[in-house]
């Protein structure tokens, strides 16, 4: 199964070149690009960049499937919370499963934009700290364990 992610992220003015190795940006729209093409490990990927309504509606969408999360009530509104200052969001499309390198630089660019990363249907904090999402509950963070456990979960 192709490798999932988004990562949310509260600032606008981000010079993506010093996150991503090998960065290409194409397109432009309302001062930022649509699309982000990038080096993860070992493969090349697209990030679509949500800006404006289509970021909106993505959130929108997002925080519906937060409250379906089998979670208690305090980690979904805490959840839902941190989409309110969400103003990019970053959707990864490949063809390429997760690998290590991959996981670890898609993490790392969570980490230094200090962005919210969902992937394997969890919600991740730039800590690492496993928010919510069937994630957390094999992991409290996703730095306590080897990247080779969270990818075969």
């Amino acid at each position: 199964m192709p490798a999932a992610a988004a990562l949310y992220l509260n600032d606008t003015d981000i010079d993506f070149s010093l996150h991503f190795k090998d960065l290409k940006e194409e397109g432009l729209c309302c001062g930022h690009p649509e699309v982000l093409r990038a080096q993860l490990g070992d493969e090349r990927v697209r990030f679509d960049v949500l800006h404006g309504k289509a970021m909106a509606d993505h959130v929108a969408g997002f925080a519906k499937y937060i409250e379906t999360l089998d979670e208690d009530a305090g980690r979904k509104t805490a959840a839902i919370a941190l989409l309110d200052d969400v103003a990019i969001v970053l959707r990864l499309v490949t063809d390429a499963e997760w690998s290590e390198e991959m996981w670890q630089a898609t993490g790392m660019a969570a980490d230094t934009l200090d962005g919210l990363l969902f992937a394997f249907d969890s919600i991740i904090m730039p800590s690492g700290v496993v928010l919510a999402g069937p994630l957390r509950k094999q992991h409290e963070s996703i730095r306590d364990v080897a990247d080779d456990d969270i990818l075969e979960d």
